[in-house]
């Protein structure tokens, strides 16, 4: 089992073709071979592909995701092995957002909540969609990178600041 590639509780052999499922003390419990244990291994790869980027985004950590698949000597999260994948989830699931990013996004959010504009409970439609707008982020407020939240922060100012007009009518 030297090549052998370990997905949380399975372990895939790709030249026997055969995924062995293993119990918490590392002992096989069963498993499956051929195409079928190809397919399972590449949904669970795709699976955590997902996650892991899911994790990104969620995070706020999309602006240095670079910097951290360069660790692994790669690009695209896609071109990591699963073993890295593995790594990288249990990274990024137990690291806590960026402190400047949570500061600079509350900023964002104290100004929109200011201007009327707040989330109703889990939705985040309104405050997405306003922010989407190209004069205000033209971004969700997720994928926004610090210099990007920090930016549309001096633009919500500049509204706030700005003079109401009454209409005469």
């Amino acid at each position: 089992m030297e090549n052998a590639v370990q997905n949380n509780r399975a372990v895939y052999t790709p030249e026997t073709r055969s995924l062995t499922f293993l119990n918490g003390e590392g002992n096989p419990t069963g498993g499956m071979v051929g195409g079928i244990a190809e397919r399972e291994h590449a949904l669970r790869r795709n699976d955590l592909i997902n996650r892991i980027e899911s994790l990104f985004e969620v995070k706020g950590l999309h602006d240095i995701k670079p910097d951290i698949l360069a660790k692994y000597g790669v690009h695209h999260t896609p071109e990591l092995s699963l073993e890295q994948l593995q790594d990288l989830h249990s990274e990024l699931d137990s690291c806590d957002v960026a402190k400047p990013v949570r500061i600079v996004r509350s900023q964002v959010l104290s100004l929109l909540s200011d201007m009327g504009i707040r989330p109703e409970g889990d939705n985040w439609d309104r405050v997405n969609a306003f922010l989407s707008s190209p004069r205000i982020a033209g971004k969700v407020l997720y994928k926004m990178s610090v210099a990007e939240l920090r930016a549309c922060a001096n633009r919500l100012r500049m509204i706030l600041k700005k003079p109401k007009v009454e209409l005469p009518f």
